[in-house]
């Protein structure tokens, strides 16, 4: 492994850490991770169950964050853009999921970052039909939205579960209410 990837690696790491602490106060679910690796990301064991655990980041293009820079003015993506990204992150991993070379393909958990947009303006703009075409038509376990603004000023992230439906909403992060920063 090369050196970036070995940052990617940590990078990861890192942010399953925030996504697993989260995920534990919504759910209960104690989880150890079992290993780090390729498809998918990680290797996880909740109860008696072993679990696959993808991580990807929703990003776009730099063309496109460039051009709407030019004309408009502002690079920041629009929710009903930043949807449709989310929606195309989702299938292209559930693509992935399906080749002959992913473990536990029907024990995966995905987990979608977000860095420019908040969970909160999705869950306004995705309505139940949308989180039911999602669910319906993916093989993962579970999808997860996972955003990271509070991550500088909490050390955290918020969570919005797709799917299963028993978890599906927002849920905000533990430190919610508190004064950032300590």
């Amino acid at each position: 492994m090369n050196n970036s990837e070995n940052i990617k690696k940590v990078n990861e790491e890192h942010d399953l850490l925030l996504f697993l602490h989260e995920y534990q106060q919504i759910t209960g679910d104690t989880i150890e991770i079992i290993e780090s690796r390729e498809s998918p990301d990680f290797l996880l064991q909740k109860g008696e169950s072993i679990y696959g655990l993808e991580l990807v980041q929703v990003i776009e293009s730099p063309k496109e964050r460039f051009s709407r820079f030019i004309f408009d003015g502002n690079d920041e993506i629009d929710v009903s853009d930043a949807s449709d990204l989310i929606q195309q992150t989702i299938y292209h991993k559930e693509e992935k999921r399906q080749s002959a070379h992913w473990g536990y393909p029907n024990n995966t958990i995905l987990v979608v970052q977000l860095r420019q947009n908040f969970a909160e303006s999705i869950l306004s703009y995705f309505d139940d039909t949308i989180f039911s075409e999602i669910a319906a038509s993916t093989g993962f376990v579970e999808v997860w939205l996972s955003d990271h603004s509070p991550e500088e000023p909490y050390g955290t992230v918020e969570l919005l579960c797709i799917k299963p439906e028993s978890w599906r909403g927002l849920y905000r992060h533990s430190l919610y209410g508190t004064k950032p920063y300590g």
